[in-house]
């Protein structure tokens, strides 16, 4: 299978051609992971079971699709005059909202929520361990039923955390902001984190710094680039942070450590580049164990795009409960099933099979072959639309977006409800920037 990776390379013009900016360095960031995932598979490390040809071709077919569906709709030359204000004002966009005072008074009332929460998530683990926490349930005992705090929680805290997330990555690489809103943001994003110890708020703030810094040139003005070294330090030591806190969170969560010290960092890190590596292609094992033992007709498939859309049907969910109205989306039994059913791949493992099986699931080899062509068009006209609406919402949703495939490797995001919430958020904005474009295009 050692093919996989030379043929990875023949993606290499298809994304060069690409007339969007954006859009190329999308499909070359893709390639240039999937050639780094293929490798570290082949390998077949810590013992893990090897991946059958068949499999390691649909993963190729998936990545070739995705590739040349980012590729098409090649329709506007984004390089004419009209857009040369365009990195002018998406900037004005970006320090807008971080001085923004509406944005600073949720901030603050979604940090007094998340305070009060870790108050009590640490006087639930002066009783039970981190592991017990999240193996019970971390939302079920923190809010202890009270749905207004979940609700709150679910609606406002998580999907505005997103934001969030991406404006945090921002600051770090471009701009000083004052010290007020630095306070503020990383605050909320540490608390965010530290709640049931979670180690995704970190790595998704170096997807975001990845994102801007990568797919988003227009972003850097002239001073930044005379300061690359200076940039990259900035990001370098921001990287052996946050390693830093998720060595520390790894070593409490799997060995019940509280107290902070060099070796509990230390102990955490050993476990955690054990984990990243499993779970970087441990996917890949789980995706062939679903495929020898038929998880489509076992899962209830077809599913006829329900597992792809899970997102839109977990919403359903919710609205057709508060009338009384008993539904369930197809990702509720799948992920159960994934969740709880643990299986050898040279060690145990659940629940992430990448997205194939989702598309799999949906509409069988076919799926894998269009739904990402499909996802990468949808990318595509984004990022055209990027350039011509002038609108940090389209950038917000692409920063999404690469998340989704930043992930890839290891599941499907759009399987739970909350992106749905996150793309609401992102549409009220849209239309927020869109009625006062004037104001930031002079």
């Amino acid at each position: 299978m050692i093919f996989l990776l030379p043929f990875l390379g023949f993606l290499i013009p298809i994304a060069i051609k690409n007339n969007n900016v954006v859009a190329r360095r999308f499909s070359l960031f893709i390639i240039a992971m999937w050639t780094f995932i293929f490798f570290i598979s082949l390998q077949n490390p810590y013992g893990l079971l090897p991946v059958s040809a068949k499999t390691y071709t649909l993963l190729l077919i998936y990545v070739c699709s995705l590739v040349i569906g980012l590729s098409v709709s090649n329709k506007r030359n984004v390089n004419s005059s009209k857009y040369i204000k365009f990195d002018n004002v998406i900037q004005k966009q970006l320090d807008y909202l971080l001085d923004n005072k509406y944005v600073l008074i949720i901030v603050s009332i979604c940090i007094l929520f998340l305070l009060y929460i870790f108050s009590k998530q640490q006087a639930i683990l002066l009783q039970i361990s981190a592991m017990q926490l999240r193996n019970e349930g971390v939302q079920d005992l923190l809010f202890e039923g009270n749905s207004l705090l979940g609700l709150f929680n679910n609606f406002v805290v998580k999907p505005f955390t997103f934001i969030i997330e991406i404006l945090v990555a921002y600051v770090l690489l471009y701009r000083r902001t004052k010290v007020l809103p630095l306070f503020l943001f990383t605050t909320e994003v540490l608390l965010s984190a530290l709640i049931g110890g979670s180690r995704g708020v970190f790595l998704k703030i170096l997807v975001y710094i990845i994102f801007i810094y990568f797919c988003c040139p227009f972003l850097q003005n002239k001073s930044s680039r005379k300061a690359n070294l200076k940039l990259l330090l900035s990001v370098l030591v921001f990287a052996i942070i946050i390693f830093t806190t998720v060595s520390y969170l790894t070593a409490q969560r799997l060995y019940n450590i509280k107290e902070f010290s060099i070796d509990a960092v230390l102990l955490g890190f050993d476990s955690m580049l054990i984990h990243i590596e499993t779970y970087l292609v441990g996917p890949f094992r789980a995706l062939d164990y679903a495929f020898e033992n038929d998880y489509f007709n076992k899962l209830g498939g077809p599913t006829l795009g329900r597992s792809t859309l899970g997102f839109i049907e977990g919403f359903f969910e919710i609205f057709f409960g508060k009338l009384g109205i008993d539904y369930t989306p197809a990702n509720n039994i799948i992920y159960k099933t994934l969740q709880n059913n643990w299986i050898w791949i040279g060690r145990d493992f659940n629940f992430a099979y990448t997205p194939l099986l989702n598309y799999y699931m949906d509409f069988g080899l076919l799926g894998i072959l269009i739904i990402p062509f499909v996802f990468g068009m949808i990318i595509k006209k984004y990022c055209l639309k990027l350039y011509r609406s002038k609108n940090l919402a389209i950038l917000f949703l692409l920063a999404f977006f690469f998340n989704v495939i930043f992930e890839s490797h290891f599941g499907w995001v759009l399987y739970h409800w909350n992106c749905f919430l996150i793309l609401i958020y992102i549409y009220i904005i849209y239309k927020y920037f869109n009625k006062r474009i004037n104001d930031f295009d002079n």
